[in-house]
């Protein structure tokens, strides 16, 4: 598949096929977006990998917080998608990360957290990407429509 920013049934696509997710800044500080659509997450089954060096080592409901994305992969391997709760400020800089780590599917910028130069890194590098629609949202549509 040529890399390309996803539409939304795409988006659904690959969401609804996703096995391993990882979400990058996610926060054990209950008022932070990242905390709550990760319960979602959680709730809703998904495999997740957790990424935030301020709480390295620390536990998210069952799940163990990485350092970084490099530490999942000989661990982990491929990743469906990387989702990035981030300030736009740090976007390229994550999205680097992810193309060094490599072996995953779509990179996820939730609403807010876009940025060109980190599409147009992503697309460089033939990675698709979905931006501006929440994981979290989109993940309780499909079980309401699954029920």
């Amino acid at each position: 598949m040529k890399a390309k920013e996803l539409t939304l049934s795409e988006s659904y696509d690959v969401l609804r096929n996703a096995k391993k997710i990882a979400i990058i800044g996610v926060s054990l500080n209950e008022r932070r977006v990242s905390n709550r659509i990760t319960k979602v997450m959680v709730d809703l089954g998904y495999d997740l990998y957790l990424v935030n060096p301020k709480y390295e080592g620390q536990k998210f409901e069952n799940y163990v917080i990485y350092s970084s994305l490099e530490r999942l992969k000989d661990e982990i391997g491929y990743l469906d998608i990387v989702c990035v709760f981030r300030n736009p400020i740090y976007m390229v800089e994550e999205a680097k990360k992810a193309i060094d780590y490599g072996d995953f599917g779509v990179f996820w910028m939730q609403p807010g957290t876009d940025s060109g130069n980190a599409i147009d890194l992503m697309l460089r590098n033939n990675h698709s990407i979905v931006k501006e629609k929440c994981i979290g949202v989109l993940a309780t549509d499909l079980r309401l429509k699954n029920m």
